[in-house]
């Protein structure tokens, strides 16, 4: 387990950062649910920040969803995995390509941590995401370990050789 620092919005409005510890769902739930606003002391909070109104963990997770496809960060991969586990369809499947990518899949993922352990679902729609959802831990921990340099060289390195197998069984 590590603790990260999160971006996180308070309903009140105030957002700042916060000590997230990733593991077991359970764990990493019961983390986020243990956040209080330093202005209101409130529990009220949504991760992100960037947009102040994302719903709190505590909300269910059909608002998380629907706010997500709404207002969240998105691009064809996090939408990917938003449609296999929403049961909605997608034009354009993909999988992370690059850090960035795989960044916007992790805000999904943080925001709906109850589908952290779903990415099964991911893969039985799209068998090609195998790659990915089998190394998904070790991106985790190489984005906690890379992204606060501001590049990601070793995580990069992983999702291209994902890429490249996922592109073997997608063209098989």
């Amino acid at each position: 387990m590590t603790i990260t620092k999160q971006r996180v919005a308070c309903r009140c409005g105030h957002v700042f950062d916060a000590d997230m510890v990733s593991g077991p769902i359970a764990v990493a739930v019961a983390s986020m649910q243990a956040v209080r606003c330093p202005e209101c002391g409130g529990n009220e909070v949504g991760l992100g920040g960037a947009y102040g109104d994302a719903p709190p963990l505590t909300a269910p997770m059909e608002q998380r969803a629907r706010w997500w496809r709404e207002r969240g960060e998105t691009g064809l991969s996090s939408l990917t995995i938003w449609a296999a586990l929403a049961g909605s369809i997608t034009k354009d499947p993909s999988y992370p390509y690059d850090p960035d990518d795989y960044r916007r899949c992790k805000l999904l993922l943080d925001l709906i941590p109850e589908w952290r352990t779903r990415l099964c679902e991911v893969t039985k729609r799209f068998p090609w995401f195998l790659p990915f959802e089998s190394r998904w831990d070790e991106f985790d921990r190489l984005y906690t370990e890379e992204a606060p340099s501001g590049t990601a060289p070793k995580l990069y390195d992983l999702m291209q050789i994902a890429g490249s197998e996922a592109e073997r069984i997608r063209y098989k």
